[in-house]
């Protein structure tokens, strides 16, 4: 079995911004980890079952709030899994 890869969420428990939130905070997560990896856009759209405009749009900043679903198969697809805690 492959290692689970782990990101930390970009703010803690607590957290106000200075602004208002105009896109997913996920979005910076996920963009980073399309940045890390070593593929392209067509290749995670392969490797996902997402539609490449959908990515293409969460690099680029078009969309605002992606759906939970496409999220996490992207992420899987690079090797991300979601785990969920009881805080």
């Amino acid at each position: 079995m492959n290692p689970v890869k782990v990101l930390g969420f970009p703010h803690g428990k607590g957290f106000k911004p200075k602004k208002p939130i105009t896109k997913d905070p996920i979005l910076e997560m996920v963009t980073a980890a399309i940045a890390a990896s070593d593929l392209n856009i067509h290749q995670i759209s392969t490797k996902s079952g997402v539609a490449p405009t959908t990515i293409y749009n969460w690099v680029n900043n078009v969309t605002r709030r992606p759906q939970h679903f496409t999220v996490c198969e992207v992420m899987h697809a690079l090797g991300f899994h979601a785990k969920w805690k009881k805080s």
